[in-house]
């Protein structure tokens, strides 16, 4: 089944039901990484507010390329801008309000689903492009963490971290935003099966460690979303499951702060 981004966001951003508690927040999980546009237009709805959000993401890539102007499709991107050739490489950009012309999803962002771009910190960052680490800087300069320099980081400088990148995604501890997990923030040795897998990437329990330690930094009342995104399961889906049960349990207890000791 073919999966539209634009209706499915268009649907759930403009319900019209009764909003949700404000110990309750929107938990999106599945599909490619422009699930994010969904947790953001959701978040926003359920706390009947425009303000824009920072971001926590795991992941192998920035997420900043940029479209055409003006497209001939929704997907279409210009050429060398992004491998992916969809909207996957440019979420951030699209939510960051980086996107000009008369473009679908752009115009839909700008309505529902608006991301602060200072405010984005990238968790396991590599490339092996050094023009699309000086294309992510020019556009946006978010706050990178390689997976390499996660992986060196001991106890006491994972927790400066921590604490760092919290500040820069609610600026300085007095704005919301969501948690993002891409799975191919995970070295594809321990989860392969991504849409864009990318080596020497952060283990499974770096990706636990660093959510409790931000768990321990976060306010619970600026965390407005979360999601999960790129574990396309195999056949073998109940071992890729539990390979990556270190991060579902600290993602719950994050959660849980927030929730009120709810998520089961």
């Amino acid at each position: 089944m073919k999966y539209d981004i634009e209706l499915t966001a268009t649907f759930l951003s403009s319900y019209r039901s009764v909003p949700l508690s404000r110990n309750t927040i929107p938990l999106v999980i599945g599909g490619d990484h422009t699930i994010s546009i969904l947790t953001a237009a959701l978040a926003r709805r359920n706390f009947m507010s425009n303000e824009q959000l920072g971001v926590i993401v795991f992941d192998a890539h920035s997420d900043f390329n940029r479209p055409l102007p003006v497209a001939k499709s929704r997907y279409e991107i210009k050429p060398g801008e992004t491998i992916s050739g969809n909207a996957n490489g440019m979420i951030h950009s699209l939510m960051g309000q980086q996107c000009s012309g008369d473009y679908e999803l752009s115009r839909f962002c700008r309505k529902f689903a608006q991301i602060d771009p200072s405010r984005v910190v990238i968790i396991g960052y590599r490339t092996n492009s050094y023009s699309d680490l000086n294309k992510t800087i020019r556009n946006a300069s978010p706050l990178l963490l390689t997976a390499s320099k996660l992986r060196e980081a001991d106890e006491q400088t994972r927790s400066f971290i921590a604490k760092l990148l919290v500040m820069r995604a609610t600026a300085n501890f007095s704005k919301p935003c969501y948690i993002s997990i891409d799975f191919d923030a995970v070295d594809p040795r321990f989860i392969p099966n991504v849409l864009s897998p990318v080596p020497d990437g952060l283990f499974i329990e770096d990706v636990s460690d660093m959510l409790d330690r931000i768990s321990s930094f976060l306010d619970p009342s600026l965390l407005w979303g979360f999601d999960f995104s790129e574990l396309c399961t195999s056949d073998n889906y109940i071992a890729e499951v539990q390979a990556i049960e270190p991060i579902l349990r600290s993602s719950v207890s994050l959660l849980d702060r927030v929730c009120g000791n709810s998520v089961n």
